[in-house]
């Protein structure tokens, strides 16, 4: 896959089915496999293949090629992160703590992935445009997503709506730059991480403004 090439389109669907049917579940774990091992430029639709144990023609009636392979691997672990995120974010009551905990999983999470932890040591030069040039929309559905998610927060109604969106971008913007460390830079601990987040992040929140009385 060309480092310039952005995927076509993203979009996530915590509701939709993962993989569609156990033949597709097993191509998408085969390339997963591949790529966390052998990285994209090494990856191929026939090495996918014959790990999963299929012929290719059965991988091409799924997918156009390696390209559209890549991004349905992308897709489904985005949306396999996003619902962790959301399990992390269950048990926040407010919006502080919301934010303090999606931030501290989603750096984890990330780095805890063989795929997001591999990817950026080994083939850099590849995935970089993914998660800085061209990362906007992914960037955009993880925002939205988690803005959606402070919705059950108990105070979420006492906070401007303008702030809201700023520290939920802010969360997005500084998770995607741990995301771009190495591991064996360090990877802070959830409670450096949840620290963090209260220094940089929540000053942004600030009280929703009453309307001035005419």
């Amino acid at each position: 896959m060309p480092a310039s090439t952005p995927p076509a389109s993203l979009s996530v669907d915590l509701d939709r089915p993962e993989d569609g049917d156990e033949t597709t579940a097993r191509v998408l774990d085969a390339a997963l496999a591949e790529l966390v091992e052998f990285g994209i430029r090494r990856t191929t639709v026939d090495s996918v293949a014959q790990r999963a144990g299929l012929a290719r023609m059965t991988v091409y009636r799924r997918f156009a090629g390696k390209d559209a392979l890549v991004q349905a691997v992308v897709v489904r672990e985005m949306r396999r992160f996003l619902a962790t995120l959301a399990r992390s974010l269950t048990g926040a009551r407010t919006v502080a703590d919301a934010l303090e905990s999606g931030f501290a999983a989603g750096v984890l999470g990330w780095h805890g992935h063989p795929f997001g932890r591999r990817i950026i040591e080994r083939e850099p030069d590849a995935v970089l445009p993914y998660l800085t040039r061209d990362a906007g929309p992914a960037l955009a559905i993880v925002t939205t997503f988690i803005r959606a998610q402070l919705a059950h927060a108990s105070d979420v109604q006492r906070v401007d709506p303008d702030a809201l969106g700023a520290a939920c971008e802010a969360t997005t913007r500084l998770a995607q730059s741990y995301a771009l460390t190495p591991a064996g830079a360090g990877v802070p601990t959830e409670s450096e991480l949840r620290g963090l987040a209260r220094r940089m992040i929540l000053p942004l929140l600030l009280p929703r403004r009453e309307p001035e009385k005419t």
